[in-house]
């Protein structure tokens, strides 16, 4: 079982500025003959400001220092103001609870909204397409969405974003292996109340040589006014090509290309994802509803959709030869500290990714247990491991609610995307 890798988003945090800081201290020795400069550093790690002016008026009885004080007593987390800044500094752990907390008072107090936005191909000549640039919405974009369903086009990336006045909330820096992006969600609310969103995005190909530097991609820029959020809205992008060269006294020129083919448009589907019905608690609102795709069920995790289970058609996507570059597997693995001797469960196995790799550092004294709901998926397994004259391994046929382990019987228990 997987979620869902176009909905890939890590828990959601309404920064307007993220602060940083080491542990112990920092020894600068300076030139020759110039005593060392040691500087003292917090031993609290991480910190989270927000723009108070730009809370709502709920809010700020909430968000006072000391209420918040009171709401996070065992956090370890100290509150404070500075001019218009409210500055939470804690763990990693504790800013990323009150993060969450902030999150979804935001949202329950119809300050913040989450949109999903899906990223799309729409193949040349498709029906119902605009110019580029183009906005459909209303019966428009509803027609629009239909003809897509019947003939589904390529889905590059789904995600929640979350808009709140002041407040930008940005893509990741990539998307694929291929794809760079840049610009993200911003909300402004406007002198009689009311908000608009605000979405430039650019997604490029980049090829740097020497100091040129050959972009390719696709851009969105709208603005959706708050009102038009109860349906969706479909922004076509804009292609472009050009060259970012860098002079020989540093000034970067921006250079269009028009040598080179387009191809196809992109789509992006904005839609609004419906607020959590429960107040916030301290550690967040987890789960919430939302639309339902393709091979999602329609509940939301930290703003991911809880994906379908994932067939054994699927094992190619498992052993993609560039799984190790995406998801740093050799971290995980190596931060498991697996001895030789081990006894592991690697559950969800599936086609045996991680099961192989475990198998290797629990040695012919350890074994690794193998689990999965599907069959097909461990008769791939097994395939793989005669082919590679693994036998440290053995595989286990599990249910949805007993994966076949007798209790106190492995050392480690190894989920991944289960």
């Amino acid at each position: 079982m997987r979620s869902n890798p176009g909905c890939s988003r890590p828990p959601r945090l309404l920064v307007a500025a993220a602060l940083v800081l080491s542990v112990g201290t920092a020894v600068d020795a300076g030139p020759p003959g110039v005593p060392a400069v040691v500087t003292e550093t917090t031993p609290r790690d991480a910190g989270f400001t927000i723009h108070a002016p730009s809370l709502p008026a709920r809010l700020q009885e909430t968000h006072r220092p000391d209420r918040l004080a009171a709401t996070f007593p065992d956090d370890g987390l100290t509150f404070t103001r500075h001019g218009d800044w409210l500055v939470a500094i804690g763990t990693e752990e504790s800013i990323r609870r009150f993060g969450r907390w902030h999150a979804d008072a935001r949202i329950l107090s119809g300050d913040a909204v989450d949109l999903m936005c899906t990223i799309q191909h729409v193949p040349a000549g498709f029906a119902g397409t605009p110019a580029p640039g183009g906005v459909l919405r209303g019966a428009d974009a509803k027609a629009f969405l239909e003809l897509v369903d019947e003939a589904p086009a390529t889905i590059l990336d789904r995600r929640i974003l979350t808009a709140s006045s002041g407040e930008t909330d940005r893509w990741p820096t990539t998307i694929t292996e291929d794809l760079a992006t840049t610009g993200g969600l911003a909300t402004t609310l406007g002198t009689e109340g009311r908000r608009t969103h605000r979405i430039d995005l650019e997604l490029a190909d980049e090829n740097t040589i020497g100091r040129r530097t050959d972009r390719d991609g696709h851009r969105f820029a709208t603005t959706i006014p708050e009102e038009a959020l109860g349906t969706p809205t479909v922004v076509f992008s804009t292609p472009f090509s050009e060259s970012r060269v860098r002079g020989l006294d540093g000034v970067v020129h921006d250079v269009e290309r028009t040598n080179r083919p387009i191809g196809d448009l992109l789509a992006m589907t904005v839609v609004r994802v419906d607020a959590p019905a429960t107040p916030p608690t301290v550690a967040g609102g987890l789960y919430r509803d939302g639309p339902t795709t393709a091979d999602g069920i329609g509940r939301y995790f930290f703003g991911r959709e809880i994906a379908q289970v994932m067939g054994h058609l699927g094992a190619g996507w498992l052993e993609r030869s560039n799984r190790e570059r995406e998801e740093r597997t050799d971290i995980l693995l190596d931060h498991l500290a697996i001895e030789p001797g081990t006894v592991v469960a690697d559950i969800g196995a599936g086609s045996g990714y991680y099961t192989r790799r475990l198998a290797a550092l629990t040695g012919d004294t350890g074994r690794v247990l193998a689990t999965d709901i599907q069959p097909e998926m461990l008769a791939i397994l097994e395939n793989r491991l005669r082919e590679e004259g693994i036998g440290n391994v053995e595989p286990r046929v599990g249910e949805v609610d007993d994966c076949g382990l007798a209790p106190n019987s492995v050392d480690l228990i190894l989920l991944v995307d289960v």
